[in-house]
């Protein structure tokens, strides 16, 4: 390990010790005169500076600037260049042990590892919206405040979306253990799926004490690491306190083929989210900021706000879980993957225990190597089927027009009009009956619904939606109760029974108060 470089003066702030090295930069504990606090300071070593390393720490610092508000992702306190003439960024100093320390010393419960996996969903979720890829999202570079939230840093090798396919995107580093199968085929550019992947293999680490193909007894050199990455099934967790429906959602965030994976960091947080209702916790809010966050007095109205908590449903997961493709072990060829000029190649370090090879790494271009075709995942629809209404028969009758003749005449009577033909279709059948007794009780901050169905058959299922809430979506269920995550003043909900046949019965709906 290099010894890191002196700290440099900085005008109104004192450094107390070194903290750490990652990348191109050292990052050390100072004092900050006013306001008095300690902070962070990150400060590119004297030895990298060149025209594209300052061009990298000033994106870092901007992209930081715009996203820093959030909970979930460090703060920035400020950025300039040193007397010295190396830059540096002003940050939030995190005093708690980062998930990778944590995550050494400790067993984390369940419980608060689906928290943290919530909150950094929503941070992942605002990066997103922005347009910017982080690209490097591992258990060290999930830093812990004070008040034990986790936040999000190092955005030192994150793109804008608009930059991707540049020579520059293109020649980004990569934490290898964390890293998904398409990150070794530089013919492949990374998108958002390659950002949850991270994440998911993030609270996959936490979990299991080790990063997810790190084998115990190794051998776990980074060209053993990459091959299990690209070919191996993820392993099975073994721990009693994770429920099989949390293993799922992490191996289909952790999918081969990116295609297979969850659309949005918001789509992920929302599983976790069914996953702590169903260990009975209460769901963690999800941080997400508006996605057009610039906008007039005028747009917002009189009451303006900073931040949009973005949670309004949360769905259940499929009664099914999806099916996902083993690949044959050993089906790939040997890896011999190429780094950019001047990095070098990976040593052999471990994955996952003491002395992991954390070192975020440079991913060049190579000629050859490309990662086998993945076969794409057929999806169950979670669109419910659309029932056809009854049509009413038409009766039709004709009354027989009396005309009467003056003097006292015997009225004159029409030939008599059949009122009613038979019909000889089928009968058109009737949808099933609504269900009954709808209503909702508040926990915790959740909702729960219950119902009857009187005239419930084999095969009914019941669909539901949240009232009330923009882009709430219809979900299926096969029975109830139904929980939904209370943020508001009240809760609403409408119900359907979705007959085997595509049937549906009338909509109930039911709101309860907070």
């Amino acid at each position: 390990m290099r010894a890191p470089a002196p700290a440099p003066e900085l005008y109104g702030y004192s450094p107390v010790r070194f903290l750490g090295s990652g990348g191109f930069s050292d990052v050390f504990v100072y004092q900050q005169q006013r306001p008095n606090r300690a902070v962070a300071v990150k400060v590119l070593r004297p030895d990298a500076v060149n025209a594209q390393t300052l061009a990298r720490f000033d994106a870092e610092a901007d992209l930081m600037a715009t996203l820093s508000t959030h909970p979930a992702i460090v703060t920035i306190h400020e950025a300039g260049i040193s007397p010295d003439g190396r830059p540096y960024i002003v940050m939030e100093f995190c005093s708690q042990p980062n998930l990778s320390a944590r995550y050494r010393a400790e067993r984390m419960p369940t419980g608060e590892v689906l928290r943290i996996g919530v909150q950094l969903c929503g941070a992942v979720e605002t990066t997103h919206r922005a347009g910017i890829l982080h690209r490097d999202i591992k258990p060290s570079n999930v830093l812990t405040t004070d008040f034990h939230r986790p936040v999000l840093s190092d955005f030192g090798i994150s793109v804008h979306r608009s930059a991707l396919g540049s020579q520059t995107a293109d020649a980004v580093g990569l934490s290898i253990p964390w890293s998904p199968p398409e990150a070794f085929d530089a013919r492949v550019p990374l998108d958002e799926r390659a950002d949850l992947y991270s994440l998911a293999a993030t609270l996959y680490t936490v979990l299991a004490l080790r990063s997810p193909y790190d084998r115990p007894g190794g051998p776990n050199g980074s060209a053993d690491l990459i091959s299990r990455i690209r070919s191996a099934p993820l392993p099975v967790l073994s721990r009693s306190d994770v429920p099989p429906s949390l293993e799922r959602v992490l191996a289909r965030a952790m999918d081969k083929n990116p295609a297979a994976r969850y659309a949005t960091a918001l789509d992920l947080a929302r599983a976790l989210q069914q996953v702590e209702i169903e260990m009975r916790l209460t769901p963690t809010e999800i941080d997400i900021r508006d996605r057009d966050p610039i906008r007039t007095q005028q747009e917002i109205g009189d009451s303006p706000a900073t931040r949009v908590r973005a949670l309004t449903v949360i769905e259940a997961q499929p009664e099914h879980p999806p099916v996902f493709p083993t690949p044959v072990p050993g089906s790939a060829g040997p890896i011999a993957p190429r780094f950019a000029a001047g990095v070098g190649t990976p040593d052999d370090s471990t994955g996952g225990t003491p002395g992991v090879d954390e070192q975020t790494r440079m991913r060049g271009r190579q000629a050859g190597g490309e990662m086998p075709a993945v076969p794409a995942r057929v999806r169950r629809s979670r669109t419910p089927l659309i029932a056809v209404g009854v049509a009413g028969l038409l009766v039709a009758g004709v009354v027989a027009v009396v005309l009467t003749s003056g003097g006292g005449a015997a009225p004159v009577q029409g030939p008599p009009v059949d009122t009613f033909q038979q019909s000889t279709e089928a009968p058109i059948p009737v949808g099933p009956a609504a269900v009954v007794g709808l209503k909702g009780t508040v926990k915790g901050g959740v909702a729960e619904f219950t119902w009857t169905a009187p005239d419930a058959r084999p095969g009914d299922r019941y669909q539901w939606k949240q009232t009330g809430v923009d882009d709430a979506k219809a979900t299926l269920v096969a029975a109830p109760p139904v929980r939904i995550f209370q943020n508001a003043a009240s809760a609403c909900i409408s119900v359907k029974v979705i007959a085997a046949d595509g049937q549906a019965s009338d909509a109930s709906v039911s709101c309860v108060d907070g």
